[in-house]
């Protein structure tokens, strides 16, 4: 409760985001009586489980296009300034006046004729929300996310065994496993953004030691550990053909790992990440 707002969201006018944390576990440990033994405690165990699922506010500030950029008129930011003029690509050619130079046409009033947007870019567009801010005169920071949180699941066992031959000889084995897995960065609240992150982390140890004299030790340990990084993301068996692309395109992705694409933009908010 003492934790301060972000900055964006307060600038925004925001409430604070919610923080939940929540960390519980148990341990048990003794001795153990095996038979052919003397009544002396020789054997002992112990064994603790800890978990821990918490969830993080992931506020970001992004920019997104207006609903008259989707449709190609961008005459507003051309108000600002001849630096956000746009020019038709399809009207290159040669400067006679400067060899080696070439020229190209601005597009009239800095609009995108409909019929120049290919079909699988409006359907890529149809994955950005709209504002949701006012942003800056360009048109920056237009879009606050709304209250998505990173949900973090955390959950740990650990056991060991002591166990004692003698006064001079003793051996204890321990395993440790874990588990942790992120889902987040879901910005947009469909299938172009957000990924499953796993750790799993499996340790195990083996020790034995045997006083030789009073002088001279005896240790032998033998140690793994092994730590996976599996991850995947959100839109992990994408249609891919439902944005567009050609089958024969498609047809080079196994369906089982196509995801959304990774699609960058100067400017703008960008989707994928794979």
């Amino acid at each position: 409760r003492l934790d301060a707002g972000n900055f964006f969201d307060n600038r925004a006018g925001n409430k604070k985001r919610t923080y939940h944390d929540n960390r519980f576990g148990a341990s048990v440990g003794g001795p153990v009586r095996l038979p052919g033994y003397d009544g002396r405690n020789r054997t002992f165990f112990f064994v603790a489980f800890e978990a821990n699922p918490f969830g993080v506010p992931q506020p970001r500030l992004l920019t997104v296009p207006t609903l008259r950029q989707r449709q190609g008129d961008f005459s507003e930011l051309l108000a600002l300034g001849p630096q956000y003029q746009i020019y038709d690509p399809a009207t290159i050619r040669p400067d006679p006046a400067a060899p080696g130079r070439f020229l190209r046409d601005p597009f009239p009033g800095n609009i995108i004729p409909a019929g120049r947007i290919h079909p699988l870019a409006r359907n890529v567009m149809g994955y950005w929300p709209q504002p949701n801010l006012p942003g800056t005169p360009d048109g920056r920071n237009n879009y606050a996310v709304p209250d998505k949180v990173a949900k973090e699941t955390y959950y740990t066992l650990t056991g060991r065994a002591d166990h004692s031959f003698s006064e001079r000889h003793r051996v204890y084995g321990r395993f440790s496993w874990d588990f942790w897995e992120e889902e987040k960065d879901d910005l947009y609240g469909n299938e172009a953004t957000g990924i499953f992150l796993n750790r799993r982390n499996r340790v195990a140890a083996l020790d034995d030691t045997y006083t030789v004299s009073t002088n001279l030790l005896f240790n032998a340990r033998l140690g793994y550990t092994r730590q996976l990084f599996p991850e995947r993301r959100r839109s992990q068996g994408f249609d891919l053909t439902a944005l567009g692309f050609a089958p024969a395109l498609v047809g080079l992705v196994p369906p089982d790992t196509a995801t959304f694409p990774n699609i960058r933009f100067d400017n703008y908010s960008g989707f994928g990440g794979w």
